[in-house]
């Protein structure tokens, strides 16, 4: 996404963007460890999914300089839905009453993220926000221990605390940053 942003929207990448990625990506890797613990079928999906996510994103910046947010999230959820349909109806379960009840509150809660993510895209550059996806895992990580009775390790700790501090240097980079330009 840095990247693109880069050479579609010409954004500056300045070396502390750069360098809280970097340390984001130090994080990610350190969960994940590849080379200490076999990588599951839902990493490696994951890791290929990596340039659609990308793309979406640059395309999502793209669109917020000409249609309403209300629209993009729209097309994002009619477009998803589409896509994962398939799948859904080889694995479809039909759903209790409070599972539908659950789906519901999901799709909202979705469906508001994807709205303050893409108010996010469209007021910030690309590169800022990047370090701040890389709380995703962490957030998965600890919804997984609360709600799954995930086992977290050493390694997601120490993972989870470079990707806080990267997230948390980027933050007060740029608050310092767009201070002196006041």
């Amino acid at each position: 996404v840095t990247i693109g942003a880069a050479l579609f929207f010409k954004e500056r990448l300045h070396t502390r963007r750069l360098a809280a990625i970097a340390f984001g990506l130090l994080g990610v890797f350190t969960i994940i460890r590849p080379g200490l613990s076999t990588i599951s079928d839902g990493q490696i999906a994951q890791l290929l999914a990596t340039p659609l996510f990308a793309i979406s994103i640059l395309y999502t910046k793209k669109l917020t300089g000409r249609e309403s947010l209300s629209v993009i999230v729209a097309v994002l959820s009619v477009v998803c839905t589409i896509m994962l349909l398939p799948l859904a109806l080889v694995q479809w379960v039909t759903p209790s009453l409070n599972a539908i009840i659950l789906l519901f509150l999901t799709a909202l809660m979705a469906t508001l993220g994807h709205y303050t993510m893409t108010q996010a895209i469209k007021l910030a550059p690309l590169a800022v926000l990047q370090p701040a996806s890389f709380l995703q895992l962490l957030w998965a990580t600890l919804l997984g221990a609360t709600l799954f009775g995930d086992a977290i390790d050493v390694f997601v700790i120490i993972g989870g605390t470079i990707m806080v501090a990267s997230v948390s240097y980027i933050a007060h980079r740029e608050a310092v940053a767009g201070a002196s330009k006041s």
